[in-house]
């Protein structure tokens, strides 16, 4: 996936086009649309898994630092959570993490409208899921698989 921040104001391209029109802009940095081609083929014969490009999350507050520091974090790819205030963690890492505070138990935060939605990354499955906490407009079948996977909903 691509994503463009935009274009500068004074940019010669017709901006109302995006908002009224639903026109698309692709902006990239390194690869062209051979390369997006590609590795969307390669994604849909099951070669490449793009859910394991993901290799940290953290806060806005370590955006900075991360982006800095970029050369010498290993892994992949740095989800940065705007809402959130958090240090650079590895999702490897999340769990123990937890445990070395004195708790075991997996909680996930999750709002129902991103249930069916594809993206580009795992986070986890519900079998290492403790508690999930959500809006409650959760499906019946999603239900049924929490009760499966004893997921305690809140």
């Amino acid at each position: 996936m691509n994503f463009s921040a935009g274009t500068p104001h004074t940019a010669l391209f017709p901006q109302k086009l995006v908002h009224y029109n639903s026109t698309h802009v692709t902006g990239t940095t390194g690869g062209n649309t051979d390369d997006m081609i590609e590795s969307l083929k390669l994604t849909a014969a099951g070669r490449i898994n793009p859910a394991v490009m993901v290799t940290h999350i953290s806060g806005l507050d370590s955006a900075a630092d991360t982006t800095l520091n970029l050369p010498k974090i290993p892994g992949g790819k740095k989800l940065i959570y705007t809402h959130l205030s958090m240090p650079l963690t590895a999702l490897t890492d999340l769990r123990t993490k937890g445990e070395a505070e004195g708790d075991n138990r997996l909680i996930v935060l999750m709002d129902s409208s991103k249930l069916g939605l594809k993206c580009s990354f795992h986070i986890c499955s519900l079998d290492v899921v403790d508690i999930l906490v959500s809006d409650g407009n959760l499906p019946e079948d999603f239900l049924e698989e929490c009760e499966k996977h004893n997921v305690e909903i809140l």
